[in-house]
């Protein structure tokens, strides 16, 4: 499912169910672009900012949907403004990609669904990067460690599969924050919680995000069972 936006622009009463609830609105809404860094907890490997400003170097996230990817190269965008970020839509045109040689910085690109784009533009894009020295990040279902060797390039792969408790607290903990009103004090989350989510989801973050956006709105708006069971 695609959550809502969480209504940035919107004037809350003090009767709406979010304020009554101390938060300003669904802490599980699709945050605006602005504020989606700030609320990855950063789990890459922590030199990952250092490796990507050395010459003709990839980092290759790989896993199943839902497990992060895109999180990973949002919150790496952060550290390298000028690097373009692409998102290559399932069954639709693929885009155009920017020159590598004209990206000012070393970070050249970070593609997200890399094993969308067709086999030959990979290797062109490969070979761009590496002629121009500079670094690239990738998002992808398949292993295209093979090809990036073959351009020149050096890569370093992170699979991303499980979900600790303590991650996944920290994640939602993190969107409550970002939610929350000025000296309020919703309720949290705790180790049973988590617990719970990872049991019925896995290392589906996306899926427990979703799911959670509806529990929420169905406590807040509805008047349902609170989504955290530790709440009495």
């Amino acid at each position: 499912m695609n959550r809502p936006a969480a209504p940035r622009s919107r004037q809350l009463t003090g009767g709406s169910p979010w304020h009554r609830a101390g938060l300003r609105w669904n802490p599980f809404g699709e945050p605006p672009p602005e504020d989606l860094a700030a609320l990855i907890v950063p789990t890459e490997p922590a030199d990952a900012v250092d490796w990507l400003r050395q010459p003709r170097v990839v980092q290759q996230y790989l896993g199943d949907a839902g497990r992060g990817k895109t999180a990973r190269l949002r919150r790496l965008a952060v550290f390298f403004p000028g690097a373009p970020y692409v998102y290559l839509a399932e069954d639709e045109p693929v885009p155009p990609l920017p020159d590598p040689a004209g990206i000012p910085g070393p970070l050249a690109l970070l593609l997200d669904e890399a094993q969308r784009l067709p086999s030959r533009r990979r290797r062109r894009l490969f070979a761009a990067v590496a002629r121009s020295g500079g670094s690239l990040v990738l998002a992808s279902h398949a292993d295209l460690s093979t090809e990036v060797i073959s351009a020149g390039l050096t890569c370093r792969t992170v699979c991303i599969a499980g979900l600790s408790t303590d991650d996944l607290l920290a994640i939602l903990r993190r969107r409550i924050a970002w939610a929350r009103l000025a000296d309020a004090a919703p309720a949290l989350p705790q180790p049973d919680d988590a617990q719970r989510l990872i049991a019925e989801f896995g290392d589906d973050v996306r899926s427990i995000l979703d799911t959670l956006y509806e529990r929420y709105q169905d406590w807040a708006i509805n008047g349902g069972r609170h989504p955290w069971r530790s709440v009495t």
